[in-house]
C-alpha cells in the first residue's frame, strides 16, 4: 500500500510514493506542464499506477499551482511549502540544516532544527518579488538564445517534443557556460533589467556561452543577495540545494563559491 504525493510547482509536476513504512518506492522525473497542471495530472496518474505492485492509500498535495485545489475538493489533502519543503529535505538529508531552494518563480532559504525525530522550521525566507534569481527567468533567456523565435516551441504540438527540446537547451546551455568558471554576473537584480542588459551585450557581440554564464553567475548572486542576505552561515553545518534551478552544475557552485559553503545537491533534489 502507498501514498502519492504531488509538488504542483508553477512550470512542472513533481511525484513521490511511499510505502506503510514511510520507506521511498518511486520518484518520477518532473514533468513540465506549460501552464496546464491539470491536464498532465490524469496523465501522469496513468503512469505511476503500473509501477507500483498495491493499492494507493491517500494523496496529497503542495505547490503554488495546488493552492486552490481544496478550495473545490474540500477533502483533499494540501499543505503549504513550509511544511512540506523542510518534512522532504529532512527526508533526504535527516541531519539537514540549511536548505536553499530556487523553483520557476519562488526561491526559499530555510534553516531547520531536529528534535528526536521532529523536525522545527527555525527560520524562513522568500524571494521579494523581483524575478532576478528565479527559474522562469532561466527558461526565458536560453528559449531567447537558443531559438530562432517562440514559435518554434509554441508550434510544436507534441507535448513530449516540447519536454525534449527544452531539455535539449538546458544541456546545452549548461555545457556551454562550463567555458567560463568564473565570471562575473549582470549589475541587475529585476529579471526586466536583466533581459536588457543581456540584449544589449548580446547586440554588442557577446557570443552565447558568455551571455549564459552570465546569466547564471547572476542568477547565484540575485538569491543570496535576495534571499540569504546578510545572514552569517556556518559551513559547518549540514547544507543541501533543491528546486530546478539547481540542477545546473554551474550555478550550484557558482553559489557555493559566493557563499563558502560546500552545499550538498541531493539525488531527488527537484
Amino acid at each position: 500500500m502507498y501514498y502519492v504525493g504531488f509538488d504542483i510547482g508553477s512550470s512542472s509536476i513533481h511525484v513521490a510514493v511511499i510505502d506503510e513504512e514511510g520507506k521511498l518506492k518511486y520518484v518520477k522525473e518532473s514533468i513540465p506542464h506549460f501552464g496546464v497542471p491539470l491536464k498532465r495530472l490524469p496523465e501522469i496518474w496513468e503512469s505511476i499506477k503500473p509501477e507500483l505492485d498495491g493499492e494507493i492509500l491517500s494523496t496529497s498535495f503542495t505547490g503554488i499551482g495546488a493552492q486552490l485545489f481544496n478550495k473545490v475538493f474540500p477533502e483533499l489533502l494540501f499543505d503549504y511549502e513550509s511544511v512540506t519543503i523542510p518534512k522532504g529535505a529532512s527526508f533526504l538529508e535527516p541531519n539537514v540544516s540549511y536548505v536553499f531552494h530556487i523553483g520557476a518563480k519562488d526561491s526559499y532559504f530555510l534553516r531547520l532544527g531536529h528534535l528526536k525525530d521532529k523536525v522545527n522550521l527555525l527560520e524562513w525566507s522568500a524571494n521579494s518579488k523581483c524575478g532576478g534569481g528565479s527559474g522562469i527567468l532561466v527558461e526565458k533567456q536560453l528559449k531567447r538564445l537558443y531559438l530562432k523565435n517562440d514559435s518554434e516551441f509554441f508550434q510544436l504540438d507534441d507535448y513530449s517534443q516540447k519536454i525534449k527540446l527544452m531539455k535539449r537547451l538546458y544541456a546545452q546551455a549548461e555545457n556551454e557556460a562550463k567555458e567560463y568558471s568564473d565570471i562575473q554576473g549582470f549589475n541587475a537584480r529585476c529579471g526586466v533589467v536583466i533581459q536588457s542588459d543581456l540584449i544589449h551585450e548580446q547586440n554588442e557581440g557577446a557570443q552565447r556561452p558568455f551571455l549564459v554564464a552570465k546569466l547564471y553567475s547572476t542568477v547565484a548572486r540575485n538569491y543570496k543577495n535576495d534571499v540569504i542576505g546578510a545572514r552569517e552561515l556556518d559551513p559547518s553545518l549540514s547544507a543541501i540545494a533543491t528546486g530546478g534551478v539547481f540542477s545546473s552544475d554551474y550555478i550550484l557552485k557558482s553559489f557555493n563559491m559566493l557563499t563558502n559553503l560546500n552545499v550538498k545537491r541531493p539525488k531527488y533534489h527537484t
